[in-house]
């Protein structure tokens, strides 16, 4: 019950399963969609250890619905391979959130029903929402009615960066956009489900809790295979100086507004949220490379468009939904194998930080 799954329901069914096998405290949190055939849709999790433990590790899967698959195979070996190594302090515990976004894990999409990227979503809608005018030049070539020629969509891509670079087309992509809610990257308009639930889960899990250690898992960034550390918190700050001191530092990449880095600084994400209300909490983003940008964003655009305009039952729909899939969770054994491997090492770093040095 390791490894890479077939959809969001096989691989739901197996940390279910693992769940049970290895005795953790199962919650299932239901939302009001179904799934593209009818089925139901959770945000699951898994607990062990004690229910209001000292030191806490956090790991979590699919907030970037497509991007689970990665995620969801390194939270199910955690909990048959990894976790069965160690022995546990009695003050420590281990929450797994699973598939925290279900909607856009089910079906295939990096946003969630509403359209939403729910990690852009956690911002204070009392507040006036930043308007993106260098996106709305973009709406009509990023979200069209007509998907059209994927040669016509390239030379606009090439137009831009050759007018205002590269950095600038990634940071306008990515930073999440609150005016066009069929858009790519739009941000909300209002806490969505996974957001609410999110909240609820953390402000239930954090009681007690002196040091917490949050590994959120996604794919994308970075070269094919490559594993990337985002650290939550700001070079300088005790977290930061922490997190260098227990996972590799050389793999650790900042967000930068110049070429210099893969990362951008974006506003909405769950790291932040939980950062300001959670002192006692270090967050770490882990990522794994996939596929050169233009071709995600390609796949991307695509998807968005089979959703809003589309037809899923056609062969061109068929073929939409697999390049997604294979820009977010590829097929490639090697980079699969990649995944597991050092994956499996950042996560025994997690334990090591979090538990201390105490194999069976």
């Amino acid at each position: 019950m390791t490894g890479f799954g077939t959809d969001y329901f096989d691989d739901r069914r197996m940390f279910r399963a693992l769940a049970k096998e290895f005795a953790y405290q199962h919650l299932a949190h239901a939302i009001d969609e179904s799934g593209p055939t009818g089925e139901s849709l959770t945000i699951d999790l898994a607990r062990l250890g004690p229910q209001r433990p000292r030191r806490l590790l956090v790991v979590i899967s699919g907030i970037h619905g497509v991007e689970g698959p990665a995620g969801s195979a390194l939270q199910r070996q955690l909990m048959a391979c990894d976790l069965p190594t160690y022995q546990m302090p009695d003050d420590a515990g281990v929450l797994l959130i699973h598939a925290a976004n279900p909607f856009g894990y089910a079906w295939g999409r990096r946003w969630n029903e509403d359209n939403v990227d729910v990690n852009r979503n956690f911002v204070d809608f009392a507040a006036p929402l930043p308007q993106r005018q260098d996106y709305a030049a973009l709406d009509a070539w990023l979200n069209p009615v007509d998907l059209g020629d994927t040669r016509a969509f390239q030379r606009r891509g090439a137009e831009l960066v050759a007018q205002r670079g590269l950095k600038w087309l990634h940071r306008t992509l990515i930073e999440g956009q609150h005016e066009f809610p069929r858009g790519l990257y739009f941000a909300g308009r209002a806490p969505v489900v996974s957001n609410q639930l999110l909240q609820k889960v953390f402000a239930d899990a954090v009681q007690g809790v002196e040091h917490a250690l949050v590994v959120d898992l996604h794919t994308g960034m970075g070269g094919f295979g490559d594993c990337l550390y985002l650290p939550g918190h700001e070079p300088g700050s005790a977290h930061f100086d922490w997190l260098a001191a227990h996972f590799n530092r050389a793999r650790m990449v900042l967000p930068t507004t110049d070429d210099s880095s893969p990362a951008a600084p974006v506003a909405g994400k769950l790291s932040s949220w939980l950062i300001d209300r959670y002192p006692q909490l270090v967050y770490l983003t882990i990522e794994f490379g996939t596929v050169p940008d233009e071709r995600m964003l390609r796949s991307e655009r695509a998807e968005n468009w089979l959703f809003h305009h589309g037809d899923r039952t056609t062969p061109e729909a068929a073929a939409i939904l697999r390049e997604i899939r294979e820009t977010s969770a590829p097929a490639d054994p090697r980079w699969q194998r990649r995944v597991l491997v050092q994956g499996a090492a950042v996560l025994a770093d997690a334990c090591r930080a979090v538990f201390g040095s105490t194999s069976r």
